[in-house]
This record gives C-alpha cells, structure tokens and sequence, in this order.
C-alpha cells in the first residue's frame, strides 16, 4: 500500500522521484521541490486541478467580500468526462465551450473568452482532444487570459488536461510551450497507461508550486506510524503501478520515449495517409498533413502523401524530434469518416456496420460522433500504441477496406 509510507519508505522515495522527473520534463522551476502526486488515473488528476483551482478562487473572493456560491469552469464541448465530472462533483458551473469546423472540433478561443467572468475559477485545456487527437493551443489561451485580466483585473489559471499529450509532446514536440513555461498553467495531470507506458491503474498531477496547492486540502495523517500529508481523492493506493512506472522512467529515459512516441506518430500518418488514399475515407484528424494545412482536400491529402514519402527517406534518428516539425501537431490518433465522395455514391453505406465487421477480424474501432455542436459527423477512431508497427498499419487498412467492401 503506498499511502503507508513509514512501512515501505522504498516507496515513497520512488514517488517522490518519480514527480521529480515529471517537474522537469514539464519544464518546472529549477531548483524546486515537485508539488504534486500520483493518483489512480489521469481524472483523479483532473479533478484534485479543478479542486485546487476551486479552493484558491473561493478565498480570493472572500478576501474580497464577494458572493463565492455561483463558481463556474470553462472548457471545451470535446472534453472527455472526466471534466465535466468535475464540474458536476464539486458544484461548479460548466460552461462547456461550442466547437467547430474553424476550431478543428478543439477549444475555439475567442468564444471561451466571452464565457469568462468574476466567478470563473479557472479553464480546462486539452492537450490532445479524445476525439480527433488535436492539441489545444494553451499558450494562445494564456495570452487571452492576460488581456482580461488587464481589461477586468480576473486571474484566471489553467489546468492542463495532458492526458495523453503531457507524455508526447515533450518528446515530439519541445519547443511547443504548453507546460509550465505558460505563465498561467497552475497544474497539469498526465494518465500513466496511456503514452506512460504503464498499467491502467495510475496517472499523475503537478502543480506550478506549493502555493497553487491550496494548504487546506492537505490532510496530515499519522495513524500509519509516521507523519503522512495526502492530498488524493483515494487514500489507499496499490504500489506495484507505480514502481512500474519508475521501471520504465528508468528503462526508457528520455531517448527511449522519444522514440516510442516518434514511432507512433509515424504508424499513425501512415495509416492517415493510407486510408485517404482509398478515396472510401477522409481523416478529420490532421496529424499527417503539412503544418498549418487543416480539414481534407485534395490539395491537403497530396500535401500529406509527398510529405510522408520525403520524411520516410529521411535519414534523421528516431529519437530526433525534428522529424516532426513539418507536420501538424497532435497525438498518434486517427479520427477518420467516409469521404463527400463515397457517401455520394453510396448514400445508404454505414460507418456503424463498417465498426461491427471489423470486431470480426479482431478490431475495436468505435464510430461515435463529434461534440454536440457537430454531432451531426460521425468518426471512426483508432489510437496508434507502441506495439504498432507497418504491418499491423497494413493489417488494419486492409481489414477497414474488406469490411467497407462487405458492406456495399
């Protein structure tokens, strides 16, 4: 049990490491003790980040003298439910952002803004969206931030949800500031079985510094032997995941994630670039096409494939992140739909019986739709992991187009 720490005082000292390592790579201050923890997954994460941000707006307005019973938190509609289980849990407001076309089904930034007021505690922003991959621009949001704050004197912080992207975006993309070089980034939380390359069973949670954790929600136990603090929603916590994680912190180091995470972008262009060159499908993802280049065309799909065909002839390193900088940014996730041309030819064709067949050939691929202010476009999903490789790439396109074809 790793909440007993004077029994197992090992333990501790691997948490403890462990957070060190996360400050760093996300960019904490040099020379300062990690604040944070390792919690049960990435939404115990989230929500002690919404908690914290809760606590410290409740006793600004107090200090104050002003209403503290109408609290409100602004994220995206694309947000998973963690978030708004948040909300939900701890009697805050969610004002749930519209996303669009405009805003690659992501945060729009303009439209969060004219959400926000005295009573917002704080934002959620997504660094790799569930449904399309996409990364949400938190240094854009931070900038927009300043200016209310300049306008309107509120101090609005973030809470980075990097449940998958906090572990491949600092290995895919480094000099993208979305961590802690963000002025306005209070905590981030991170799922450790997702690009961790852990088990289910654990995620991670840093704030900037001490004081954004606010002190009354620190507990100090001593009933296990020792003086404990604890700051988690769950007390009791199985070790063994977390010394799995400090096995792979270990094993990997930074070059081995590099490359685990470099390899899965690859397969996933791979396959992006593949599925499109069906004619059958359409990615709403963009991972694979040249930076600054969004939705389909047939302009952005040759883009893609004559960008995917130099960066394999390459020569640069698999730990070398420069591999990268001419594609859009995002997580190894491909979010595809049939095309404005299939479904012209074959109106009656159903994404829906395309997911079935495929458990046939052992695939889950779940066909969903978008966030409520684009329901309407349905996708299928695939996240690549890092035990892709080009054959399972070409397993999974053919097996998509025998089921398209069984279909019709």
């Amino acid at each position: 049990n790793r909440v007993d720490i004077d029994e197992y005082e090992a333990t501790e000292r691997i948490h403890r490491r462990c957070l060190a390592h996360l400050h760093d790579l996300w960019h904490g201050a040099a020379g300062q003790e990690a604040t944070g923890t390792v919690v049960v997954g990435s939404s115990e994460g989230i929500m002690l980040g919404g908690l914290a941000m809760k606590w410290r707006w409740r006793k600004r307005m107090q200090a104050l003298g002003k209403d503290t019973t109408r609290p409100n938190i602004v994220f995206g509609a694309n947000a998973q439910v963690a978030l708004e289980k948040t909300a939900r849990y701890f009697d805050m407001e969610a004002r749930l952002v519209p996303v669009s076309d405009e805003s690659r089904y992501v945060l729009d930034i303009d439209k969060a803004m004219t959400m926000i007021d005295e009573n917002t505690v704080g934002m959620f922003v997504i660094l790799g969206s569930t449904y399309t991959g996409h990364f949400e621009d938190v240094a854009g949001v931070s900038a927009a931030l300043d200016k209310l704050y300049e306008q309107h004197g509120w101090d609005i912080p973030i809470h980075v949800d990097g449940a998958c992207g906090a572990m491949v975006a600092p290995f895919a993309f480094p000099q993208l500031a979305w961590d802690f070089r963000v002025p306005r980034v209070a905590s981030i939380s991170t799922s450790g079985h997702k690009f961790g390359l852990t088990y289910p069973g654990i995620g991670w949670v840093l704030w900037r510094s001490a004081e954004c954790q606010p002190t009354e929600l620190t507990f100090e136990l001593s009933y296990l032997g020792g003086v404990e603090k604890t700051f988690t929603l769950n007390f009791s916590h199985p070790a063994c995941f977390l010394i799995a994680q400090y096995y792979q912190f270990l094993r990997f180091g930074r070059s081995g994630y590099a490359r685990v995470v470099n390899a899965c972008l690859y397969h996933a262009r791979l396959l992006s670039v593949a599925l499109e060159a069906t004619g059958a499908f359409e990615c709403v993802s963009d991972i694979h096409r040249v930076r600054g280049q969004f939705g389909f065309s047939e302009t952005s799909r040759l883009g893609a494939s004559r960008l995917f065909a130099e960066s394999v002839t390459s020569q640069k390193s698999g730990t070398d992140p420069s591999v990268n900088d001419a594609y859009n940014l995002g997580q190894p996730e491909v979010a595809f739909r049939f095309s404005d041309w299939f479904i012209r030819k074959h109106p009656n064709a159903s994404q829906d019986v395309v997911s079935t067949l495929l458990r046939v050939r052992g695939w889950i691929i779940p066909n969903y739709p978008l966030p409520p202010s684009r329901g309407g476009i349905r996708i299928l999903r695939v996240v690549i992991r890092e035990t892709s490789s080009e054959d399972t790439v070409n397993r999974l396109v053919r097996d998509i187009m025998w089921a398209t074809h069984t279909m019709l």
